[in-house]
This record gives C-alpha cells, structure tokens and sequence, in this order.
C-alpha cells in the first residue's frame, strides 16, 4: 500500500481520531467533532483523497511561563490530520534516531534524559551545555523539506506536508545571514514552526537527528544527550568541551541555526548541570529555584480554585500528583513536605 494511502486509510484516521483526544480536556470543538465523529472522519478522509483538504486557522495565544512564548492551536479536525501524518512517518525515522534524543518519542521523555544526564555527570568532568537561538521559528522550510524528500517518496504525502508547513504560523525568527545567502534570504526564505502542534514535534526531531549524528558518528563526541533543542554534550577535559561548542556551531550553522549566545555554557559536572528543570550533579539532583516557584504558585492556584469550586478534588488530586511525581525525581523530600503541609483544600459551608 502506498504511504499515502495507509496515512488516509480509515484505520489510521480512526487511531489518529483516538490519539488527538487522548488525555484532553473535553473542549467544545472536541465534543463537536466527536458527536458525529463517523461522517467527520468520512469527510476528513474524503478531503485528503480528492486533495481539497485545506487546513484551519490556528488559535493563536502567548504564554509567560517559563518564558515568552507564542502557541499556535490547530484547529481540532487538523490535529486529527497531524497525528495521522505522525503516526505513518515516524516508524521510517525512529529506527534511525540517536538513542540519546529523548524528546517526543515513545519510551523517552523528560526524566529519562535527566536520567541520562546524570549517568553522563558520573563519567565526565566537564559538560557543554547550550541550546539553539529561537529554535522553532528558525527552522527553515526549504532545509527540512529537503530531509523529509530524502526518505518520504510518496509525491501526495509531500504535498501534505507542503500545506501543514505553509500553514505553520509561529513565531516571528531573528534575522540571521549564513554562506551563501543574499541580503534578502533572510526574509523571503519561509521558516518556522508552530509551538503546540504534533506534527511541529516530530518535524523539530527530524531535522535536528542529522545534528545528532554529525555531532556524534561524523565529530566524534559519544557522550552526547539531546532534549529538543537543548543539548549536552559531555567530555574528559575542559578542551574536549571547547572543542564541541565549536563543532556544535558549525553543524547548527549547516542547518541554518544558530547557538543561543548566553545559553552556552562550559560547565565542570560537580558544580552541577542546569537542565530542563533540574540541577543535576554527579551524585544527586535537585530542583531548580524557578521550578519550585512555579510550582508552588500552581498549587496554590489549584487550592482557590477547588475552594471555589472551580475544579473538582480529582482535579486537585491530579494537579498535586503531576507536580509531587516531578520532584521526586530531584533530592526534595523535605520540600514536598513542607509544601503539601501549608497548602490546604477545603471549602466553606
């Protein structure tokens, strides 16, 4: 069968319709979409075989926290779409992919690369840590369009993806030159991807695996652990770590990105390593101040709204258990307690 037939089969848009409301809340274009979810799928389906599908306009919003950030909401039908896609083109990148590349994959995750992290800050003195300038808006079109036709032979499947990409609406880029380009190639080649779509994740993984693999079959550097774009890469001498930021910026500059000029960080591995979250040393973690602000505040916010009663105590439960299983993985026990202690769910009358 054809990759663009499984990607459009009923089977497959049936699964995706499963994935795309799996751990939602029950919004109202969720509800809509579900009450006739047959004849939606049917049309959806219809859509994508006769090549009239168009997607949405996505809803557009700014978060603060943990920093500054413009999310882009597909539409719920497209969202569908998305998981679709995904769910047929994964299985032809995911053999490949660096097994230190912990981001949005099955068996992976967050507390796993801190995991990773923290074996690496056992073996290894010193660390390079540093992520990618505006990484999601600065992805460029014609770069990962290049990769997709590498492995993705399907010409109907391309052209899908050409429209969930001039779709994108993200966020604005920084203006940045790289060999080659002229004074305008910064403004007239199409970047970016949308923060909060499936499709976003998995293309941000594609196109940052031939970094991993550059940084690691082609330079050398084994002892290396990526989270999206956040990236740590491990060595015996302060010398071997200057010798990976180096080689770091010239790869990322191949792919047309560029290193975050404060984020870029030579750090000796006892003194502990700042990352997605944690403070990790060789022999323990801890939470990083910012985190358990954070943190703190969402439990109080949960506490007034059960005492108004705006969430239910299975709410309240559910907030208090993500946030207690998170910090577990750090050295918090004293801090938990406390915490749990003078924060109070009740209600009057």
């Amino acid at each position: 069968m054809d990759l663009f037939d499984r990607l459009a089969s009923w089977e497959n848009l049936v699964s995706a319709a499963r994935a795309a409301r799996r751990g939602k809340p029950k919004t109202a274009a969720l509800v809509s979409f579900e009450a006739d979810r047959e004849a939606n799928l049917a049309r959806l389906r219809g859509e994508l075989l006769m090549g009239s599908y168009a997607p949405g306009v996505p809803r557009q919003f700014s978060i603060y926290e943990p920093k500054p950030r413009l999310i882009s909401a597909a539409p719920y039908r497209d969202r569908v779409v998305h998981h679709a896609i995904v769910q047929v083109l994964d299985p032809l990148w995911e053999p490949s992919f660096l097994f230190h590349s912990y981001a949005c994959r099955r068996g992976k995750g967050l507390h796993a690369a801190v995991e990773a992290c923290s074996r690496f800050a056992r073996r290894y003195p010193w660390v390079l840590r540093a992520d990618v300038q505006k990484f999601y808006p600065s992805v460029d079109h014609e770069v990962l369009c290049g990769i997709l036709r590498r492995r993705v032979q399907s010409p109907r499947v391309l052209a899908l993806l050409d429209l969930v990409l001039a779709s994108a609406g993200a966020d604005a880029a920084p203006l940045s030159w790289y060999p080659g380009d002229d004074l305008f190639s910064p403004v007239v080649r199409p970047k970016g991807l949308p923060i909060g779509n499936l499709t976003s994740q998995f293309f941000a993984n594609v196109y940052l695996d031939a970094v991993d693999h550059r940084m690691t079959d082609e330079r050398g550097f084994a002892a290396y652990v990526r989270y999206m774009d956040d990236v740590l890469v491990f060595g015996a001498t302060l010398d071997e770590v200057r010798a990976a930021r180096d080689a770091l910026e010239e790869v990322l500059r191949d792919a047309r990105l560029r290193l975050h000029a404060r984020k870029q960080n030579l750090i000796p591995s006892e003194r502990g390593i700042p990352f997605l979250g944690f403070r990790v040393f060789p022999d323990h973690r801890r939470l990083r101040t910012s985190v358990k602000v954070r943190q703190g505040r969402r439990l109080r916010d949960r506490a007034r709204a059960f005492a108004a009663s705006d969430i239910t105590m299975e709410d309240a439960r559910s907030s208090v258990m993500a946030m207690e299983g998170h910090a577990r993985w750090a050295n918090t026990g004293h801090l938990r307690r406390r915490r749990l202690a003078l924060t109070i769910f009740s209600r009057s009358g």
